[in-house]
């Protein structure tokens, strides 16, 4: 059994990238959060993976923390398996407290307005494609989600038996 790690450059330059540009939690400005901006919340980011080989088959771990069961989408084709999902805004968020000292005061909205003071979490797309050694059978592949892991179970294509012809 062959052992490999595989690092895909452009994804380490991007995450180192990402990493360099985010506050740490522990910043703090002025006493005070900033909320991050609307734009980090439409990133993609990569989905880590543990890959491991059998004789027949090979096994994928994947962390998918904060997603849902049905928003995650895994293609296989060939040698090609391909793993998304989204990671939805909570919907029981109340609304943004808009502050405006000239405002006039109006009737208190039923449910209480919340000013977010740091958001850190990620919600947007996770996406991961990767191309192993051998084609996988898609029909025979197994997959389960559990607490925010999600394992995989590819077969891999049986081997055609060849035929050598003799030449006459």
């Amino acid at each position: 059994m062959t052992t490999a790690t595989h690092y895909d450059a452009l994804d380490l330059f991007d995450q180192m990238l990402n990493n360099a540009f985010r506050p740490h939690s522990s910043q703090s400005y002025n006493g005070t959060c900033k909320p991050q901006a609307k734009a980090a919340a439409q990133e993609v980011r990569v989905i880590r993976l543990d890959v491991s080989e059998s004789e027949t088959a090979y096994h994928v771990v994947a962390e998918l923390p904060g997603v849902r069961k049905g928003d995650i989408n895994i293609d296989i084709e060939g040698k090609m398996l391909a793993i998304s999902a989204q990671v939805a805004t909570p919907a029981t968020t109340a609304p943004i407290e808009e502050t405006n000292a000239e405002a006039p005061t109006q009737a208190a909205p039923a449910t209480p307005a919340v000013r977010k003071l740091l958001v850190e979490r990620f919600q947007g797309k996770l996406s991961r494609r990767l191309q192993l050694p051998e084609e996988v059978d898609a029909d025979a592949a197994q997959a389960s989600f559990t607490d925010g892991v999600l394992e995989l179970t590819l077969p891999k294509q049986k081997q055609r038996n060849g035929k050598r012809l003799q030449v006459q």
